[in-house]
């Protein structure tokens, strides 16, 4: 819907465009799922919601989404607010996000171009975090049940804050960086693209909660705590897109990630062959490389690989 072509509206479940990085979008509150490059036949789910577009030519836009995913109450919803100027060829936007009983983040992000370089990069500030933390595990109930570990409780419900809590008191800074630079091939613009990309994320663990007793590790992963390489401190990335290999309908894509801090990382690769635009054929093989109860080690696999046949309708 729109408002005499000056305000345009869409009601829905919808998939955002929130955030310009290639893997990690700090920025990036409102989607539900981030991206998964180990995910090949991902089609991300996307948030219920209203958002609203007020464009000034190409020199500036305002945009805005109400959350209502989830919500059963006026006061569950959320709102996401981003201002975005044109400066010559670099594209900044400042945003906020606003939830009651959340801390507001705040964000801002760029695009630009350096010679024949694409440049991304955005930045999250919040003073607090909304993401729940695992506490320092494990420990022991002394005196009660003697040698009794206090994981035993996670098999339990728990409507309180014993095994996890919010980080609040102190800034949370998080930011992504990244470079990229299409090549043209056989008349073919960008037919290969390189992208590399850095991500800082100030609210990741120093210690290593793979590492810890089998309850506390098992709650990390199952418990809403862990979201994929947003859990240490440092990552880089390298991402390889190769379009129309051979035939028009045949593409593949290399992808390496490292989580610096505790030396592991992916290695994968995939070819998919897209004959029709709704249907197509993809061969995925990762590898994991590092010690074991890493992040991309904790689940014992040294090498996979997934054959997938992904029909959208």
């Amino acid at each position: 819907m729109n408002i005499a072509r000056r305000v345009y509206f869409r009601l829905g479940k919808q998939v955002v465009k929130w955030g310009v990085g290639y893997l990690w979008t700090p920025t990036d509150l409102v989607n539900i799922e981030k991206k998964n490059i180990l995910d090949s036949s991902q089609v991300r789910q996307g948030t219920y919601g209203l958002k609203v577009h007020v464009p000034f030519g190409t020199r500036a836009n305002i945009y805005s989404f109400i959350n209502m995913n989830t919500a059963r109450h006026l006061s569950d919803i959320s709102m996401a607010n981003k201002v975005e100027v044109l400066f010559l060829n670099t594209e900044m936007a400042l945003s906020v996000l606003l939830k009651k009983k959340n801390v507001p983040v705040y964000g801002f992000d760029f695009t630009s171009r350096v010679f024949t370089l694409d440049i991304h990069g955005e930045a999250s500030l919040s003073y607090g975090d909304n993401v729940r933390r695992l506490r320092n595990y494990p420990w022991y109930v002394i005196g009660v049940f003697p040698s009794m570990p206090v994981e035993w409780l996670y098999l339990f419900p728990r409507k309180s804050d014993l095994m996890d809590y919010r980080v609040r008191g102190r800034w949370i800074p998080k930011a992504s960086l990244g470079f990229g630079r299409g090549f043209e091939v056989l008349d073919v613009k960008d037919r290969i693209r390189f992208d590399v990309e850095a991500f800082y994320n100030h609210a990741g663990y120093d210690r290593n909660v793979f590492e810890k007793d089998f309850f506390t590790s098992s709650y990390f992963l199952s418990g809403g705590l862990y979201t994929p390489n947003y859990y240490g401190k440092w990552y880089a990335g390298l991402f390889i897109t190769i379009r129309q290999m051979f035939v028009e309908e045949l593409s593949a894509m290399i992808n390496g990630v490292v989580n610096i801090q505790d030396q592991s990382s992916i290695v994968s690769g995939m070819i998919t062959y897209a004959p029709f635009y709704d249907l197509s054929l993809t061969l995925m093989v990762n590898g994991f490389v590092g010690k074991t109860n890493r992040e991309y080690t904790v689940y014992g696999n040294y090498f996979t690989s997934e054959l997938s046949v992904k029909l959208v309708f």
